[in-house]
């Protein structure tokens, strides 16, 4: 992993995010609700897509629900994190 990586992950909320779509799929209003914060919320899923971590999809029912989901490269840095964090609690 890069440094950039770590930085991206360090940023307030960003685990938060990781965990909250890890199992499924989450609407974007319900990621919002968690982190409390819309422009911290959209700030860090745009990262989170552009370093292919997070995958963002837009549905074409009535209003157009976005979703967010973790990669396979994303279920790879969360299980990393995890391991990380229980050796360190």
């Amino acid at each position: 992993m890069s440094e950039e990586i770590f930085k991206i992950l360090g940023k307030k909320g960003v685990i938060k995010i990781l965990d909250c779509i890890v199992v499924k799929r989450r609407k974007y209003g319900e990621i919002e609700n968690i982190l409390g914060n819309p422009s911290t919320t959209t700030r860090h899923l745009k990262i989170l897509e552009k370093k292919g971590i997070v995958r963002r999809e837009v549905h074409m029912e009535k209003y157009r629900p976005v979703y967010y989901y973790l990669t396979e490269k994303g279920k790879k840095i969360h299980k990393l994190v995890k391991e990380i964090q229980e050796e360190y609690e």
